[in-house]
Formats: C-alpha cells, structure tokens, sequence
C-alpha cells in the first residue's frame, strides 16, 4: 500500500474522528438541555439531534468507504 494512499485513508479517519466529538458534544448538548430546571428548549434538541444524526451518517458513510479502499480494493 503506497504512504500516500495511507494518508488519505488517514486523512479521512481523522474527519471521522472529528465528526464523532461533534455527536458527543451535541449529545452532551441535548443531556444539558435535559436537565435545565425551567424544562429543554425544543428548538435546541431538535437541532442537536437533527446535527447527531447528520454526523452518524456522515461517519457511517465514511467508514465504510475507508473499509472499502483498504480491504476490497488493496487486498
């Protein structure tokens, strides 16, 4: 496997690595809004689970294509 198809395919964990610290930003997000004493805004945990959702996809999506690249195509 070439070093620059290895950065790339480390590039691209890198983003997924990032986007994985937004979804558990954004769950601690909704967990505070949760727990507010005058009740969660539902605008704010409807974003943030809306944004969650966004970043899983995102991950899932991404995942399976670094899986793709590095085992399918390189074996």
């Amino acid at each position: 496997m070439s070093s620059l198809f290895q950065r790339s395919l480390l590039e691209r964990l890198h983003h997924v690595e990032k986007r994985i610290v937004q979804a558990l930003e954004l769950a601690g997000s909704v967990m505070g809004e949760l727990g507010n004493s005058q009740g969660p805004r539902a605008g704010v945990v409807i974003d943030c689970c809306r944004e969650f959702m966004l970043c899983r996809e995102f991950c899932a999506q991404r995942l399976r294509t670094i899986f793709y690249l590095r085992f399918d195509c390189h074996s």
